[in-house]
Parts: C-alpha cells; sequence; structure tokens
C-alpha cells in the first residue's frame, strides 16, 4: 500500500513550499482553524468538484492527517465501547487495530465481486444493529471490487433507517486505469450519514499525513465539537497550506493524471507476469484502478 519511489514528488513539493513561504504570513504558522483554513478547503472543494464533475461545499471538509487518523476520530465522536462495526471481508488490515482500541465489535460482510453484498449486509443490520460500517468502496483494498452507485445508494438509504454512520474509505478513488468509478460517496452526504473520507497519500505522498473527511452539516458539528481540534485547531495546519499551492496552480490535477497512466502500465506489467508464472495456480480479479491483485490459489476456497 506504498507508492514507488520514484513517484514521490519530490520536486513539485519543494517548489510547492517555496512558493508558500514567498509569500507567507507569519500568523500562517499560528494555530489554525478547527475545520482547516479556509482557502485550503475552498482549493479542495474546486479539486474534488473538477474530479467528480459535482460542485463541492467547502463547509462540508474537514482537514485531517490522512485516512488513518480520520477513521480513528470517526470511531471516537460516532461509536462506544461495545458498539459493532461492520466492513467488507476481507478487508483493509491496519484497519483493525483501530477498532480493537475503540473496543468494537468486528462483523464481516462477503464480497461477491461488486464489492460489499447488500443482500448480506441487510440481513447481518436486522441482527447485529450496527453503529458503523466501514467500505473501501472504489478499487477495493485488498480484492480490487468497486462498489456500484445503485448499491452506495441503498447503503447510504439503510444508513439512514437504521441509524449507523458509513465510513467510506476513498483513498483510491482518482487512481482509475480507464472509466472513473462511480461518484464518491461524498456526493450523498445529504442523503444518509456518509462520511467520505479522502487523502493525499496515494495521489501526492504519504508523508504529508494530509486529508480530509466530507460530511453533512449535522455530522460536521458533531466532528467540530472534538476537543482536540477546540485545544489546538486543526490537525495538519501547515501542510494544508503546501498542498493548496498545487491544488490552486492544477499542478496537483496534472501530477494524479500521471500517476494513472503509470499505474495503468504497472498493472498491465502485473497481469502479464502473474499469467505467465500463476495462470495455472491461481485466479484473480484485474483491478480497473488502485493498488492491489488479490489472488486465489485454485482448488481453495481462501
Amino acid at each position: 500500500g506504498q507508492p514507488s519511489a520514484d513517484l514521490l514528488p519530490l520536486a513539485l513539493l519543494n517548489d510547492a513550499c517555496g512558493r508558500f513561504f514567498g509569500d507567507a504570513q507569519p500568523l500562517e504558522l499560528n494555530y489554525g482553524e478547527r475545520q482547516g483554513d479556509v482557502r485550503f478547503r475552498e482549493a479542495l472543494a474546486a479539486f474534488l468538484g473538477d474530479a467528480e464533475g459535482a460542485p463541492v461545499r467547502p463547509e462540508s471538509l474537514l482537514l485531517t492527517s490522512g485516512i488513518s487518523l480520520a477513521l480513528d476520530f470517526a470511531c471516537a465522536r460516532f461509536t462506544e465501547p461495545g458498539d459493532t462495526v461492520f466492513v467488507e471481508e476481507p478487508t483493509y488490515p491496519y484497519s483493525m487495530p483501530i477498532f480493537r482500541d475503540h473496543r468494537l465489535n468486528v462483523v464481516g460482510v462477503p464480497l461477491d465481486g461488486g464489492g460489499m453484498d447488500l443482500g448480506q449486509c441487510e440481513r447481518l443490520i436486522a441482527h447485529h444493529r450496527p453503529k458503523l460500517i466501514y467500505t473501501i468502496p472504489s478499487f477495493h483494498n485488498p480484492s480490487g471490487q468497486t462498489l456500484s452507485l445503485e448499491r452506495r445508494e441503498r447503503l447510504a438509504e439503510l444508513s439512514r433507517e437504521h441509524d449507523f454512520v458509513i465510513a467510506a474509505d476513498e483513498v483510491y478513488q482518482f487512481l482509475y486505469f480507464g472509466a472513473p468509478p462511480p461518484a464518491s460517496f461524498g456526493t450523498l452526504i445529504d442523503r444518509g450519514n456518509v462520511l467520505a473520507l479522502g487523502s493525499f497519500s496515494k495521489i501526492l505522498a504519504p508523508g504529508l499525513r494530509l486529508g480530509w473527511i466530507q460530511a453533512s452539516a449535522g455530522l460536521m458539528k458533531n466532528m467540530l465539537a472534538n476537543g482536540a481540534l477546540v485545544s489546538g485547531g486543526n490537525f495538519n495546519h501547515f501542510t494544508s497550506h503546501v498542498v493548496r499551492q498545487l491544488m490552486e496552480d492544477g499542478r496537483l490535477a496534472a501530477f494524479v493524471a500521471e500517476l494513472r497512466a503509470s499505474y495503468a502500465a504497472r498493472a498491465e506489467a502485473m497481469d502479464q507476469a502473474l499469467r505467465r508464472h500463476l495462470g495455472g495456480l491461481a485466479t484473480w480479479y484485474r483491478p480497473q484502478g488502485g493498488y492491489f491483485f488479490w489472488l486465489r490459489q485454485i482448488g481453495r476456497a481462501h
């Protein structure tokens, strides 16, 4: 789940740092706004709106320190010890320590080739009454599957019907190889209890530790009451100034387009290598985006 070293944009970020410090004012290194610098949120809203083809409101965005902190934050704000969280089976393995830290009961929902099996999910909801559903809807880690728009909309409806929160981990949303995936869960924040978690880790550099949560006004109010935000302002104020430079001048969008081309070529090379070396031993789904191939040994269920 880490980008290749040759894809980490040192020169791009060096230039962005220089541009920020060239015009920076002292107060820009003070504590930031709880929700994140408004100029950063405006630039991020424009970037997301252009990518998704739908307007994004800056006030719907909360700056975070990447997906892991955002998921931990969601657990802290919307669950209590003993509550149940649903995850896809299999799922991102390092989500599990976060759920254990919050003493949540984890229930797996199977995948069926089109992402989370919502028929099974609905049956499990009736039995377990989850407070949180964690999903990786686009180019799932590790299976590579993508949840259809119809399933995304239905899951949003279910979140209101059964009073749970969706934490949609969309770290691979923009890393598609051909056609883009269905629209982000961020487009559904007014149709359900939805948190769309995004990150610059895979589209710029993990070491920035910078991401966002997109949410409705009601969920945002809950998150902004967090004591850490009240005490110290936002989690990564300085880095947001640097990344803002790249969104405002369009260089981030251009860099993401380059990443898509590079990852598409690498996925093709991986598929050919697997066919050559493991074609008679395993089966796999060829992903249309993201980072992962998920192999199953022929003759075994798992």
